[in-house]
């Protein structure tokens, strides 16, 4: 009789651990549900600086969550001009924000895309013409800051197929060869090029190194998503068509998942 109780209580036992496992929390998972924090959501986290550098203003949105979460460890670059909604966006996600006053296509509408061999030699060229080297903002905030990620553009994608996304993909990882500090140089990419009718290059899920969450939670109470909202909101308003790409479910999903490519990286004793 014993005997037979002592199994009874081993099988009671070997079930309990049996259903936990497929239907408990999983490690790393939050009670809420959140997905374990990734590799640079981990280096946001532990205070890495992160530089964010774009064409345009409204390209802020695409980095907000991953900036939202940086804070004041987060700066962000445009070559093109900031203006109101470009430093009230930069307010809301707590970080500095730069303007380095470059022309670009949002003053040149209607000019047709290229293929992206001839980006470097094209778009760059032409921000050459004007007397100043894009480069130049780009050192400067890199010496200035001191990140320790630099995020940017897929120099091929260009996340929208925009030829000056890709020019500054081009441009981000050439002054990153010339540094002797250690960052990390990270692409945001398009996971759902469909979107935009196939101007964008699509990119393989094993291209992708990770998936950034914004459901992190901020100190302030609010998620990186509703920052990136906020931030998402204020370029609606002011009527940009490179938000109006998108509709709002897309960049809901969009803003949701940030998916990262590793386009160089280098680890130095600082």
């Amino acid at each position: 009789m014993k005997f037979a109780f002592k199994v009874l209580a081993v099988l009671a036992a070997c079930g309990i651990l049996v259903f936990a496992f497929y239907f408990g929390p999983r490690k790393g998972a939050s009670e809420e549900g959140s997905p374990p924090q990734t590799g640079i959501e981990k280096l946001i986290a532990g205070g890495a600086r992160v530089l964010f550098v774009c064409a345009h203003a409204e390209d802020l949105v695409f980095a907000a969550p991953l900036l939202a979460m940086a804070g004041p460890n987060g700066m962000a670059l445009t070559l093109g001009s900031g203006g109101n909604d470009w430093e009230r966006a930069c307010n809301i996600l707590g970080i500095q924000g730069r303007a380095a006053g470059f022309r670009t296509k949002s003053a040149e509408q209607g000019e047709p895309r290229i293929k992206p061999q001839d980006v470097k030699n094209v778009v760059i060229s032409k921000w050459l013409e004007s007397g100043s080297d894009p480069r130049a903002p780009i050192e400067e905030a890199i010496r200035d800051f001191k990140p320790d990620i630099l995020l940017t553009f897929d120099a091929d994608q260009g996340f929208t197929g925009d030829k000056e996304h890709r020019a500054v993909g081009e441009l981000v990882v050439a002054v990153y060869e010339e540094q002797s500090q250690s960052m990390i140089v990270y692409c945001i990419v398009n996971r759902f090029p469909r979107m935009l009718g196939g101007t964008a290059p699509a990119v393989s899920r094993s291209q992708i190194v990770e998936i950034a969450s914004s459901r992190t939670m901020l100190i302030n109470g609010k998620t990186a998503l509703e920052k990136a909202t906020e931030v998402l909101e204020v370029f609606s308003a002011s009527g940009s068509q490179e938000i109006q790409k998108f509709s709002a479910q897309e960049w809901d999903r969009l803003l949701r998942e940030t998916a990262l490519l590793i386009a160089a990286q280098r680890r130095t004793a600082k």
